[in-house]
């Protein structure tokens, strides 16, 4: 189990951010957001091999543009 937003969700071994982004319904392959996995910034460039841990508090913030 893992905690998204304050939100639990289950959580499979393995799991990497492009199945959890497409579980909360990202569409586009690579969003602008900022992802922090127990209070750790893991950057845009980490984010592909990264294995999110059982247990872990995740934040999402999508960043806007504008102009």
């Amino acid at each position: 189990m893992i905690r998204v937003n304050e939100e639990f969700m289950d959580w499979d071994e393995g799991m990497s951010f492009e199945v959890l982004l497409r579980r909360l319904g990202y569409t586009i392959k690579n969003p602008p957001i900022l992802v922090r996995v127990n209070n750790h910034l893991v950057k845009k460039s980490e984010r592909q091999g990264f294995s999110i841990p059982d247990g872990a508090v995740i934040e999402i913030k999508t960043i806007l543009r504008g102009g």
